[in-house]
């Protein structure tokens, strides 16, 4: 008996809880795209380890043991651990989106997959994706002598599998670095600066 065919894309929705409008969320996108849904819920409080293959626990443990360093306030700062997460769970799906659970769509949610499934090279999709000024607050937490900062907006972004590894590789170096620690990167600083600056 054969294997069955990894779908090459999936929706991760970001949630604190799985409640009604996270799971409502979930499949309105599932039928909007026609790919499948996978819920990635903070786990720090309770939330179930489940081993459901539609829900991704975010704790502190599962992370530490990718190589993750995890400030206190990881699962709201860090939202691109998710991408990791799902990325070691899945790993034949070849590109992810993520979408915040307070996201709201206007009009029909199916023309942006369809749209956006016409380009499936592009390694990184997100809103107001641009060079980092001094006025952004994250900004010295992207800065490197090697690399210019950029910022974008997270509630929404896709990645493809070689972005998350590119994204995962640069936050498990930052985390050797004790003055890294010190300030670390948002999401959207991360993968931003990580992605703009590599190839």
């Amino acid at each position: 008996m054969t294997a069955p065919i990894e779908p090459a894309t999936r929706i991760l929705v970001r949630t604190t809880t799985i409640d009604g409008a996270a799971l409502a969320l979930a499949e309105r996108l599932e039928q909007a795209s026609g790919c499948p849904v996978a819920l990635v819920i903070d786990a720090r409080f309770g939330a179930p380890e489940a081993s459901d293959q539609s829900v991704i626990a975010l704790s502190r443990a599962v992370c530490r043991a990718l190589g993750l360093y995890c400030p206190h306030d990881f699962a709201w700062k860090c939202g691109d651990y998710g991408y990791y997460l799902a990325r070691r769970r899945f790993p034949h799906t070849q590109r992810f989106w993520m979408v915040e659970s307070d996201v709201g769509f206007y009009g029909e949610a199916a023309e942006l997959f369809r749209f956006f499934a016409r380009h499936e090279d592009v390694d990184f999709l997100a809103a107001q994706l641009r060079r980092a000024d001094y006025s952004w607050f994250w900004t010295e937490t992207a800065r490197a002598r090697n690399a210019a900062p950029f910022r974008c907006l997270f509630p929404l972004t896709r990645l493809t599998a070689r972005a998350i590894d590119a994204a995962l590789a640069r936050r498990r170096a930052h985390g050797r670095w004790p003055q890294r620690r010190l300030a670390w990167p948002n999401d959207e600083a991360l993968v931003a600066t990580t992605l703009m600056n590599g190839d």
